[in-house]
């Protein structure tokens, strides 16, 4: 593979959940052009759409990240823990940032 070859090859970037940290790590990705960015939200999806990155309710849509930041609650972080084992590579860097604001209703 040649250097230019290499500058071509976009880090597939995936965002699980869409809330204040996944938003702005999306907001701060997306004005690069190194990235190929996949969003994984129950309540974001299309307006992730919007802004024209792959985007999805299914977790399945992050299968081929390179690196995945898990952005959901802490109560919803260990489930979504699990789901990602069931799909991702080895090879896939998973990193953590839950919210740990706690929403009463």
């Amino acid at each position: 593979m040649t250097a230019q070859n290499l500058k071509k090859l976009k880090i597939k970037v995936g965002i699980l959940g869409l809330g204040l940290i996944g938003a702005s790590i999306l907001k701060g990705l997306i004005k690069k052009e190194d990235y190929e960015i996949s969003c994984c939200s129950k309540s974001s999806a299309k307006e992730a759409l919007k802004l024209g990155v792959c985007a999805s309710e299914d977790v399945d849509i992050l299968k081929k990240c390179d690196i995945i930041f898990v952005c959901s609650t802490i109560k919803k972080t260990p489930l979504d823990l699990d789901k990602l084992n069931e799909i991702l590579s080895q090879k896939t860097i998973v990193a953590d940032y839950f919210c740990s604001i706690e929403i009463s209703c």
